[in-house]
């Protein structure tokens, strides 16, 4: 349609006199009003997430983290609706939390004499998820409208904040022992708070570019023992404990309440499901080779782990041995009757090594129940 000479961008903030126009122009002069006011806001918009990429250095940021935010943003830039905007937050947020998230503040319960206080946690950050193996949890993971995830270690939160960063997911329930209040052992990780100071780094973005983290659901179960229903979640996401960095526990207890919460996970995770576990290299191929092979009782089973874990690069750089198994036929029956279990499920492994971003090697073991 052939329009007289309108300047568009002044039809946004001036008047302009309309009455010498068809209807039929009136329609169009409406629509591109329309179209250029929204191009113009992609355009803004597109400027302002620049200039916070180039603040927080994102060049140097994680690779993959970048390419994701040039992604969204040439998205948005595309077609400017309001689900392309929301995954530009999310990349943006993503960087944000990935800068930040070996130095931000954590904190702790601390209960003295019955006195429950608040303290910086100063510690947890050895063994806390980092932002390069949070990104491999989550890539590629199509996450449906109001689907329930489950972190059943959930820890400091470092991959948990990045899960409530995400639109779909209705329910969040994250876990861990150490949330519970009164703090058991004189400590427990301040979850509440430790999501607050993510929030407080979103909250610094231009408004445009904010997100308001999900509140999950927070709760203090043994993960062996999940108190859900059967087939009542959709992803699990997690990091357990290793038995490296204390914690009370040595790594081949470590590894046998890691093999009891993947019972457990299967268990409550539904058919279409997906489990995600962060583990040890040495952990996810010992599983997955004493999965394909029957084993009798006997101490033949923990003289292999403990083989197996001894080669890790781990001791080796640090010039230790792991800690010896006190009763090995009692765990090497309870690990066999485990595995006798989990193949119950017919779960169908695989295994992403995300070696090179760790100071020893890990696997992210992804599972799903069979449907056969």
């Amino acid at each position: 349609m052939n329009l007289p000479q309108i300047d568009f961008n002044k039809l946004e903030t001036q008047l302009f006199p309309l009455d010498s126009l068809t209807e039929a122009e009136k329609s169009e002069v409406n629509r591109r009003i329309t179209d250029n006011s929204v191009m113009k806001t992609a355009d803004n918009l597109s400027e302002v997430a620049d200039t916070v990429m180039e603040q927080l250095q994102y060049p140097h940021a994680f690779e993959n983290y970048k390419n994701k935010y040039f992604h969204a943003r040439n998205a948005y830039l595309k077609l400017s609706d309001q689900s392309n905007l929301s995954t530009l937050q999310t990349a943006v947020s993503n960087i944000v939390f990935y800068n930040h998230i070996n130095n931000h503040k954590r904190y702790f319960y601390q209960n003295t004499n019955g006195d429950l206080r608040l303290i910086p946690d100063r510690q947890s950050r050895r063994y806390s998820m980092s932002g390069g193996a949070i990104w491999f949890m989550l890539h590629n993971i199509q996450f449906t409208q109001n689907c329930t995830v489950l972190d059943p270690f959930a820890g400091p939160g470092n991959l948990l904040a990045n899960i409530c960063l995400l639109r779909a997911p209705s329910r969040i329930i994250a876990n861990d022992l150490l949330y519970k209040k009164p703090a058991p052992g004189n400590f427990s990780y301040a979850i509440d708070k430790n999501l607050s100071e993510f929030q407080k780094h979103l909250n610094n973005l231009p408004n445009i570019l904010q997100i308001k983290l999900k509140t999950p659901e927070i709760t203090h179960f043994n993960a062996t023992h999940i108190p859900l229903p059967n087939n009542l979640v959709d992803w699990i996401l997690t990091d357990p404990s290793y038995g490296r960095e204390g914690l009370g526990q040595t790594e081949p207890e470590a590894f046998t309440e890691f093999t009891c919460s993947l019972v457990e996970s299967l268990r409550v995770l539904n058919p279409n499901g997906e489990g995600r576990f962060l583990v040890p290299s040495e952990w996810a191929y010992f599983l997955i080779e004493r999965l394909s092979k029957p084993y009798s009782a006997g101490t033949q089973l923990s003289d292999d782990f403990l083989q197996a874990i001894k080669n890790s690069p781990y001791y080796f750089k640090k010039g230790i041995t792991p800690k010896p198994i006190t009763k090995t036929a009692d765990w090497s029956n309870l690990v066999t009757s485990l595995l006798q279990t989990l193949k119950q499920y017919l779960p169908q492994f695989n295994i992403l090594d995300v070696r090179p971003y760790f100071f020893f090697p890990m696997s992210i073991i992804i599972v799903r129940k069979s449907k056969a």
